[in-house]
């Protein structure tokens, strides 16, 4: 049985963005208001979708202290709620931005045309490595929760 053979029938789930300033707000909504609970994107902290993978725009790219991290701002809270109250169908969303369209704003940023495909190929990889690195953190989770008892399937 694939993953989305085990939601409910017109189960619903948000697009990802929602309009909040506080992690806390967005995550309890984005769990327990649909069916299929999803990591939100929180354009009014974070910026656009661009902004969001690159931690800046993408004109002033570059290292930060305040822009060293590899996951949206509420991950580690939508971590700890779904650990608190995981979905009976332990499927969740993740919402990743394109390679193109993060090449492109990337390519746009330096003064260049789009046209790049060695970016594109480096850009692909990082977003791999990045969305393998939540799912291996949403499986571990779930795995520790089967050990526990306190899940019935991993």
């Amino acid at each position: 049985m694939g993953a989305l053979d085990r939601l409910p029938p017109w189960s619903t789930t948000g697009v990802g963005s929602l309009p909040y300033s506080d992690g806390r707000t967005a995550v309890a909504r984005a769990v327990g208001d649909y069916d299929l609970p999803f990591c939100p994107q929180l354009p009014r902290l974070e910026g656009d979708m661009v902004a969001e993978w690159l931690g800046a725009d993408p004109r002033r790219c570059g290292w930060s202290p305040d822009r060293d991290r590899e996951r949206p701002r509420a991950w580690e809270r939508l971590l700890r709620e779904l650990m608190l109250a995981p979905p009976a169908h332990d499927v969740v969303k993740l919402q990743v931005t394109g390679p193109l369209t993060l090449a492109v704003a990337l390519e746009r940023g330096a003064g260049r045309g789009p046209g790049d495909a060695a970016l594109r190929r480096e850009v692909a990889a990082w977003l791999a490595a990045n969305v393998a690195g939540q799912v291996a953190a949403l499986r571990e989770r779930w795995l520790r929760h089967a050990r526990d008892g306190r899940r019935t399937s991993a």
